[in-house]
This record gives C-alpha cells, sequence and structure tokens, in this order.
C-alpha cells in the first residue's frame, strides 16, 4: 500500500512538473520563437537572445541566424555566440567550413583575425568528421602559410600540406 502512494505521489509531482516546464521550448518562454528556423538564437518579437542571454546590441530587424558554428549577423555587427566580432563587416561576411569565415578585409578563425592569411587564396582544408565529408576542418592553408585553429603552422609549406581524405577523429588537436 505503501508502495502505491509513493507511485501516485511521484505521478502527481511529474504532471504538476510537465504542466510547469513541459511548454517551454529549449528553456525559454514558450512566445520565443527560433530565428530561421535553426541555430541558437530566439526572439521574443521585440529582442534577440543567444540561448537564455539577451543580445543588447542585436538588430531584430535584420538579425540573421547564418546556421554556421553559432554564427550570426545584423546590418551593424557579426556575432559569434553572443559576442560581437570586432572589424567584422556584416555585409560582406560569409561563413566557410569549419570554424572559419571571412568578408571583404579578413579571414576569421572562431571570432578572432587569422594573422597574415592572404583572403585571395585562402582555403579551408576538407576532411571527414563522423562520416561527414563536408564537416568542418580546423585546418587550412593560402599561398604562403598552412594553419590549424587560426595560427600559421611554422616550417610547413603550404603547397605540401593537403588530404585526399583525412579523418578528423583521429588527429589530435
Amino acid at each position: 500500500m505503501r508502495l502505491i502512494l509513493i507511485s501516485i505521489c511521484v505521478l502527481v509531482f511529474a504532471i504538476i512538473l510537465f504542466a510547469l516546464f513541459g511548454s517551454k521550448l529549449s528553456d525559454h518562454q514558450s512566445d520565443h520563437v527560433r530565428i530561421n528556423g535553426g541555430g541558437q538564437y530566439y526572439t521574443d518579437g521585440k529582442s534577440v537572445f543567444y540561448r537564455k542571454s539577451k543580445m543588447k546590441d542585436a538588430e531584430l530587424e535584420s538579425f540573421v541566424d547564418l546556421n554556421v558554428d553559432s554564427y550570426s549577423k545584423d546590418a551593424n555587427h557579426v556575432y559569434r555566440f553572443n559576442n560581437i566580432i570586432k572589424n567584422a563587416n556584416p555585409d560582406t561576411f560569409k561563413t566557410l567550413n569549419g570554424d572559419y569565415a571571412k568578408d571583404d578585409n579578413h579571414i576569421f578563425f572562431a571570432s578572432n583575425i587569422v594573422e597574415e592569411a592572404d583572403i585571395n587564396s585562402f582555403e579551408v582544408l576538407k576532411c571527414i568528421w563522423k562520416n561527414n565529408l563536408n564537416s568542418g576542418s580546423h585546418y587550412a592553408r593560402d599561398t604562403f602559410h598552412a594553419f590549424v585553429r587560426g595560427v600559421i603552422l611554422e616550417g610547413i609549406a603550404p603547397d605540401k600540406f593537403f588530404f585526399e581524405t583525412m579523418n578528423c577523429e583521429d588527429i589530435p588537436y
């Protein structure tokens, strides 16, 4: 009898929790909707949120979730997660493969400018990640340098730095 009472109490508690929290979308109130149907950016119709954090500088009317590695932009700024990427031009910003992106003046890895990267010859090297050939890579090159995670690999000739097919899961970074 005691076991039945405990089971009923647990069931009632679960129903109450579902009634209180089951209608929320990813820890946001139910009136928050995803921007562009993907990513982790939301709006309540007045502001833009990254996960639970309000993005104080984001302009809702022009905000676009780029759906790649938590990049987004509006008319005034480019963002990674909820942080503004300094010196990024939202008019020309586009994502590349992996955490790399570029605008008309810079190559970026995550939120940082890749120093000495040649914007005209820069390419991200493709690799296999969890059986997806087009998944992102931390490896890149241009005419002058080889890069890993946006840092120059000294002593490596960029024309010799390539992969026929690379399994990124086997490479420590």
